[in-house]
């Protein structure tokens, strides 16, 4: 009963994460601890709609746990995570790309930085 509240609470999401699974032909990886499920691709990214996390097939463990720390913003938020945290994050990612925010600052930004504290990520000061 659990499982089921858990998906209804994040519905929003794992219906957005599916079409993307399948646009981009996404590997199913193995189910993570935390409940999450990572879908491997081709293309250069990483997002997270809840328990669905799709990655680049050559990311690095740093951008997973990043990405499973987003996925825990999801559980918390529910509903709300596409809005708060997915729009904040999106912004924010074409703003730094089109050079309006500093990259380097990136992941010290919320919501960012708070994905990396759920998913205990350590970053130092200049890496990002």
């Amino acid at each position: 009963m659990k499982k089921v509240l858990l998906a209804l609470w994040q519905a929003p999401q794992i219906l957005f994460g599916l079409l993307v699974v399948l646009f981009l032909k996404a590997r199913p990886s193995r189910r993570l601890d935390c409940g999450a499920r990572v879908w491997w691709c081709t293309a250069l990214l990483g997002v997270s709609f809840g328990p669905i996390i799709v990655l680049y097939e050559r990311a690095e463990l740093r951008a997973q746990l990043h990405e499973i720390g987003h996925s825990k913003q999801s559980t918390l938020l529910g509903p709300l995570y596409l809005v708060v945290i997915g729009l904040s994050s999106l912004i924010m990612n074409l703003l730094t790309r089109a050079g309006v925010l500093r990259a380097d600052r990136y992941y010290k930004r919320w919501p960012e930085s708070w994905a990396d504290s759920l998913g205990g990520v350590e970053r130092l000061s200049n890496i990002v």
